[in-house]
């Protein structure tokens, strides 16, 4: 055991040195989402972009002879791996056989066979190989598991690129499933949510050193790219919304979607009004807000200025649309 005391002055170490700039840091970088959301095509494209030396959306890549490690724990791993990339990766993408103990002797040596082969990076795929889902669900026993790996990291230097599923829900935002200590080991997390059919993702980047970024990909495994936000419903979400959009809710939507917000921004997608059903619950509950809509008995029905408003209406003899 290494008990060093030393000042403030004497700490050197440098955020700077990102392998993706404020995306991959020098730690542990997790990155989670919910399965065949593109986590693995993801870390695949950012390994490319060290290898061949290219900025990675944008953002500097750290400079470097980078060779890159990938552990991976589902069966045909090392095929998916060949077939996805090797053709760019210059023969410094490797393979390592995964470890399923925790000795910690045996990561220490994995640690030594890293430094010695000149490894810049530790792609660990994923982070249920590492402990089961019971153990997840514990906080001690995944700090047990995580202790394993930290200093691969922490004491020699080599980042390490950790995958972890997300919840089940869409609602969870793309967080790592299970314990929240799973979260709490990582200095970098990259959250992948909102799957739409053209492979665009959203990616939410959180970290303590960083402020937090949003932002939407098209992400498989041919490409990845930023995608321009879209010109539809791009107003400002604090601005009213017509009393119309309400009406045609009200008589276009299905009865049996009515009993949630949830529900109704499903139903303004699909009669196009917003761009997607989290899109739609949001504008759903600004025309709560407005009074425009209201739940009543378990039911999404007219709220009072939207009943006032028609009301106007008829007595100008005006048609309300």
């Amino acid at each position: 055991m290494n008990l060093e005391l030393r000042t403030l002055d004497e700490i050197t170490e440098d955020t700077s040195e990102w392998l993706v700039d404020k995306l991959v840091c020098p730690w542990i970088t997790l990155v989670s989402g919910q399965p065949k959301y593109g986590k693995s095509a993801l870390i695949g494209h950012i390994s490319m972009a060290l290898i061949n030396g290219n900025d990675f959306l944008g953002r500097k890549t750290k400079l470097g002879n980078h060779k890159i490690a990938w552990m991976g724990f589902d069966s045909g791993w090392k095929q998916e791996l060949k077939t996805r990339w090797h053709h760019q990766s210059a023969d410094r993408l490797l393979t390592i056989n995964p470890i399923r103990t925790n000795n910690i002797n045996d990561w220490l040596a994995l640690a030594n066979l890293f430094v010695q082969n000149n490894i810049t990076l530790f792609v660990i795929d994923h982070l249920l190989g590492l402990a089961d889902v019971e153990s997840l669900n514990d906080a001690d026993r995944v700090q047990a598991a995580m202790n394993l790996i930290k200093p691969i990291c922490d004491d020699f230097g080599i980042p390490i690129l950790l995958i972890h599923q997300a919840g089940k829900s869409e609602w969870n935002k793309g967080r790592a499933a299970n314990s929240n200590s799973i979260e709490a080991n990582a200095r970098c997390l990259i959250r992948i949510t909102d799957k739409q059919s053209n492979d665009v993702k959203k990616i939410h980047v959180i970290s303590n050193f960083t402020e937090d970024q949003k932002f939407t990909l098209k992400l498989n495994d041919l490409e990845v790219c930023l995608v321009d936000k879209p010109t539809k419903n791009t107003s400002n979400p604090k601005e009213r919304i017509s009393p119309v959009v309400a009406n045609r809710l009200l008589t276009g939507a299905n009865p049996k979607e009515m009993t949630s917000w949830s529900g109704a921004g499903r139903e303004l997608a699909r009669l196009n009004f917003s761009e997607n059903p989290n899109a739609g619950r949001a504008m759903a509950k600004r025309l709560e807000k407005q009074n425009l809509l209201k739940i009543h008995n378990g039911q999404v029905v007219a709220g009072d200025s939207l009943i006032v408003t028609a009301l106007y209406y008829k007595g100008e003899g005006v048609a309300s649309d």
